[in-house]
């Protein structure tokens, strides 16, 4: 009988844990000696070639750093199954998967239906809108996915004691993809505000 991999998502706003998720599951795999692949989209530059984690310093009142491990950044699905070929990987883990292409679901579905390979994704479900990304990757995954961990954050709004949902963007350009912890914050439904209306500042 053919083995079959399962296909496992973890879904949610920024700072809402899902690096740390994913991480969790990365050093689990090293531990019990199996063959890994870790990838990364080019477009996300803030931690260079590694897959990290963010954790909030109280001193210094912003994110910084907390566990990071070394990961491919690449551009195409071709790419990713040379990779999972020259490795022979039994599981590959993705972080922000929302911005990998069209083809990247399908190219999930091949590791794991055809495969027998493990799939370990994370990344944001909403952009900054509170609208799926243009590419519809995410969404594509989540129908593909075996199991899903959804996510939420603390909301960053003044005085606020919800839950987050949404990530708030509060810097940079109006692009979609505007890579900086610095630009965004995550809010409940009540704090979030359209950020070419009226961008707010964070209050921690």
């Amino acid at each position: 009988m053919k083995q079959t991999g399962a296909i496992t998502v973890f879904i949610g706003p920024m700072f809402s844990g899902k690096s740390d998720m994913l991480i969790g599951e990365i050093l689990s795999a090293q531990r019990r000696k199996k063959r890994i692949l870790l990838i990364k989209p080019v477009q996300d530059t803030r931690s260079g070639d590694k897959i990290a984690s963010k954790k909030y310093r109280d001193d210094k009142k912003k994110f910084e750093e907390a566990t990071s491990v070394e990961a491919h950044s690449v551009n195409s699905a071709d790419e990713i199954l040379r990779l999972v070929e020259k490795t022979r990987c039994q599981i590959v883990f993705a972080d922000e998967a929302q911005f990998f292409g069209e083809d990247f679901p399908e190219l999930v579905a091949k590791l794991a239906w055809d495969m027998g390979i493990d799939v370990y994704l994370a990344g944001l479900d909403l952009n900054y809108k509170r609208r799926p990304f243009e590419k519809r990757t995410m969404g594509d995954l989540l129908c593909l996915a075996d199991s899903t961990v959804r996510r939420q954050a603390d909301c960053f709004g003044d005085r606020c004691d919800q839950k987050a949902r949404f990530t708030q963007k509060i810097g940079g350009s109006g692009r979609e993809i505007d890579p900086g912890s610095d630009n965004y914050q995550a809010c409940c439904n009540s704090c979030w505000y359209p950020y070419e209306d009226e961008p707010i500042k964070t209050s921690i």
